[in-house]
């Protein structure tokens, strides 16, 4: 990986380690993949970018998205982007482990997360979350922890999976962030057991008028 694209990845805050654990790679300008298995699937537009690939829970690969280095733009190859979610092949040891996963929309929001000790994490990769998907996480988890963005879009997409979950019986809470952060600034600007602190109370116990004890560390 040449020097551009590594001070990039390491201005995001990310290690060696967790460059290796989510097999990030590059496409520089010419069209050279620093990882043969992702050649396949892209093409021109992947060209001096940033490349992450989507893997279903037997690490096959499904599909790559990118992330330009110059340019805030993402592009992805064609996928059913409701069936699969960013990193699940990675932390479901640590979802199983805990038994809640955090749900986020980017894939550097779980980078960062994940680099700062929280590992129970999954991303969207958007602000929208499929009963399919919801239901694959269920099969690792107990409760649900939204963290989508503080912005408006984050916030509805918020209020969608809760009542999904309601709708669904699945327990839930929702970190609340400032407007104008995701969990990938947040976390860098004011570490992850702030951003922990922002857990509200289990909502579903909450309707119920049950007892609420603090929120759980990872």
């Amino acid at each position: 990986m040449s020097n551009k694209y590594l001070d990039y990845l390491r201005t995001r805050g990310l290690s060696d380690a967790t460059i290796e654990a989510f097999g990030i790679s590059v496409c520089d300008p010419s069209g050279r993949c620093t990882n043969p298995e992702l050649a396949s699937l892209i093409d021109f537009r992947f060209h001096d970018t940033v490349l992450f690939p989507i893997k279903d829970l037997y690490n096959n690969l499904v599909a790559v998205a990118s992330r330009s280095v110059d340019v805030k733009k993402y592009i992805h190859t064609s996928y059913s982007k409701g069936r699969h979610l960013f990193g699940l092949n990675v932390t479901y040891p640590e979802i199983l482990q805990a038994r809640k996963v955090i749900i986020v929309e980017g894939n550097f929001d779980l980078l960062r997360l994940y680099e700062n000790g929280i590992r129970n994490v999954v991303a969207m990769l958007g602000s929208k979350l499929s009963i399919e998907q919801l239901s694959l996480l269920t099969r690792f988890a107990e409760e649900i922890v939204i963290a989508t963005d503080g912005d408006k879009p984050g916030q509805d997409c918020a209020e969608k999976i809760i009542k999904m979950c309601d709708e669904n019986g699945i327990s839930h809470r929702r970190i609340n962030l400032p407007a104008g952060s995701d969990p990938d600034s947040f976390v860098k600007n004011n570490g992850a057991d702030a951003f922990l602190r922002l857990q509200s109370p289990n909502l579903t116990e909450r309707l119920r008028g049950l007892s609420w004890e603090a929120p759980l560390s990872t």
